[in-house]
């Protein structure tokens, strides 16, 4: 009855506190499967044209489409909602706002049209008064590359144009975006450190690799993770070592053979504690995913 509500009520308050707190208590409930991922993209679409802080769009949108949408009945068409809500909200912020920003940001990554995507790179049909920086200009690419519809070519090409730190790092997640063997290998090989990268470049490729959509071509690589955690965990030093364990963790794969794969290590003393506390509490998540596909029915 109370998420029935919720759509209208958050379009009609101005208490931004009021605004957080369904959004705690509704994560809270999605955490536990009792919230049906439908009702959130229901409270989303009406949300994100009426949201005025940017922790909101901070703190919630990310959440959003990495857990909702993806379990929602049909994630392709709740993105599309989502992205025709978020369009709305940067058209109708103030020009040059974070929030502005934040919601481009959103608009980016629930696109689907090759088209638009593109015309926003060449600077056609902003938002008026928004800038494309580096990093949006990034951010196209990389959903282009989720999609499927740019290569490995035109990435080096876009960083050859700007060679600056950060396109290095989002050169990297948008390679490894690109639902080919080739991209999952290029991922691979830095977290299993064959091939040695920055620490931010090594957390991009994790980042990127696991991607909803691609899951048969991602298959493999649930035992290779698995297999090759230990390796991967004496490869690397320091802060990373946990962060690499828990980046590179495919938490997209829901099967039960890649539970079956994955709860054991857990328990696993080929672990350092760091890796093993990282690797327990992602495990858990996916569990917590796998209960609300189990309880909502859903593919």
């Amino acid at each position: 009855t109370t998420l029935a509500l919720l759509p209208d009520l958050v379009t009609r308050t101005e208490d931004p506190m009021l605004r957080a707190g369904i959004w705690n208590s509704v994560r809270s409930g999605f955490h536990h499967a009792e919230v049906d991922p439908d009702a959130v993209v229901d409270l989303a679409e009406a949300w994100l044209p009426v949201e005025t802080q940017d922790a909101g769009l901070t703190y919630t949108t990310p959440w959003l489409l990495r857990s909702a949408v993806s379990l929602s009945s049909d994630p392709e068409s709740s993105a599309a909602r989502l992205h025709r809500a978020a369009l709305s909200a940067a058209r109708a912020h103030e020009a040059g706002s974070t929030l502005q920003l934040g919601s481009m940001q959103t608009t980016v990554a629930t696109a689907a049209d090759e088209q638009l995507l593109r015309g926003w790179l060449a600077g056609r049909d902003l938002p008026d008064g928004l800038e494309m920086d580096l990093e949006l200009r990034w951010r196209i690419w990389v959903r282009l590359a989720v999609l499927g519809v740019t290569d490995r070519a035109e990435l080096d090409a876009a960083l050859d144009e700007e060679p600056t730190a950060v396109s290095r790092v989002e050169h990297t997640r948008a390679v490894v975006s690109l639902p080919t063997v080739e991209a999952k290998e290029f991922a691979f090989e830095r977290f299993t450190g064959a091939v040695s990268v920055a620490n931010y470049e090594l957390r991009a490729a994790g980042l990127g690799m696991w991607r909803e959509g691609q899951e048969e071509l991602l298959a493999p690589y649930v035992e290779r993770y698995a297999a090759e955690l230990p390796t991967a965990a004496r490869a690397h030093s320091g802060w990373v070592q946990a962060d690499v364990a828990e980046d590179f963790f495919p938490a997209c794969m829901v099967s039960d053979e890649a539970m079956a794969l994955l709860a054991p290590l857990r328990t696993s003393d080929d672990l350092p504690a760091p890796v093993r506390r990282r690797v327990t509490d992602a495990v858990d998540e996916l569990e917590r995913r796998r209960a609300v596909i189990a309880r909502f029915g859903r593919a």
